[in-house]
């Protein structure tokens, strides 16, 4: 063709090309590659450890607060030992501070 050989179409965008240089990658493997990273080594495993745990205390004790004050018998997911129930109960009127009274000599007034 005449269009060809004076190369008229030079500007156009070619044919062709790599599509899809990357293959599609669930959420669900990244997030289990961020987690296996994070608690590798022996510090990585303490930090998720510790985290753990502490996410583990915040939710059995804001179900132990709600069941409190809600006055609903039972939570179903979250399980709430006695020993935070019993907290909870101790703090339903308000944040307990501390006794200032206290005598720290040991003398009697």
């Amino acid at each position: 063709m005449v269009q060809k050989g004076l190369a008229l179409n030079k500007a156009k965008q070619q044919k062709g090309g790599r599509r899809h240089i990357n293959p599609h990658v669930s959420k669900v493997d990244v997030l289990r590659k961020k987690k296996k990273a994070e608690s590798s080594g022996i510090l990585g495993a303490a930090i998720t450890k510790s985290n753990r745990k502490l996410a583990v205390r915040l939710e059995s004790t804001l179900s132990g607060k709600a069941q409190v004050e809600g006055n609903c018998p039972a939570l179903q997911i979250v399980k709430v030992s006695p020993q935070i129930l019993a907290k909870a109960r101790a703090r339903v009127g308000g944040i307990k501070q501390k006794n200032k009274s206290k005598n720290k000599g040991g003398k009697k007034k």
